[in-house]
């Protein structure tokens, strides 16, 4: 297999990987999924207009 790659993390992604210390190719139709359970999670949050933009911010540069 190839090494875990910083560029792209998504390749390689312990989220939905093995916690064994090996990563293992993502897919990605699974992976959006869960970015957008967590955008839709924080949309229905009952937080005000300043925290959820934080966390959309915070969100962003994690997948960014």
């Amino acid at each position: 297999g190839e090494p875990a790659s910083w560029k792209d993390p998504v390749k390689y992604s312990f989220s939905h990987g093995g916690k064994d210390g090996f990563p293992y190719p993502v897919d990605r139709d699974v992976y959006d999924n869960s970015i957008a359970t967590v955008k839709d999670a924080l949309y229905q949050a009952k937080l005000d207009k300043y925290d959820k933009m934080k966390a959309l911010k915070r969100l962003d540069d994690f997948i960014s």
